[in-house]
């Protein structure tokens, strides 16, 4: 796809959100906004624990967070 259809496809999905905003009642949009807020922050984090998992994310002190769990002095036990 190329940039100009791109860009005329996000612009026809903000006016298509504006008129279903225009037809819902004003707190149930506040409703909808508060939602896709906790949407895009739950997302975030969802990619965040996914770049930290591959291993590509360093904490603070300069070491993979997977090297951090190696270094671990907790063993994990079964139960059962």
């Amino acid at each position: 796809m190329n940039k100009e259809m791109v860009s005329r496809l996000r612009e026809a999905g903000k006016y298509e959100k504006m008129a279903i905003r225009a037809l819902l009642p004003e707190r149930a949009v506040k409703h909808m906004e508060v939602i896709e807020k906790e949407m895009r922050t739950m997302f975030m984090e969802m990619v965040t624990d996914a770049v930290r998992c591959a291993g590509n994310v360093r904490n603070d002190d300069g070491q993979n967070e997977s090297e951090k769990e190696k270094d671990s002095k907790v063993k994990k036990i079964n139960i059962g």
